[in-house]
């Protein structure tokens, strides 16, 4: 089993190194911000189950990520033309045979 509070301290840090995402119109950062907050919001209950002493303050986090995560996947959207996956979908139901 590995260890949450290393994970713990990997997705803080992955966070902190991203958090001006916004300031800088970085998309690659915004990205980074959503994996960090994902992996923030997947470790509560891991560290819940192990009696962690973060569980109550992250647990009262949750909401503010889950708005960040939103925040951060509206601002690749924007800023990179599309949905951030790279894979565009067209509509030829109206084209000509």
């Amino acid at each position: 089993m590995p260890d949450m509070e290393a994970e713990l301290t990997a997705a803080l840090d992955a966070y902190l190194a991203n958090a001006d995402y916004f300031e800088t119109g970085s998309v690659s950062k915004a990205k980074a911000m959503i994996t960090a907050y994902t992996r923030l919001v997947g470790i509560v209950p891991t560290l819940s189950s192990q009696g962690s002493r973060h569980v109550n303050d992250m647990r009262e986090n949750l909401k503010i990520w889950a708005a960040a995560i939103r925040d951060a996947k509206e601002f690749v959207v924007a800023n990179s033309g599309g949905d951030g996956s790279g894979v565009r979908h067209f509509d030829l139901s109206r084209s000509r045979d």
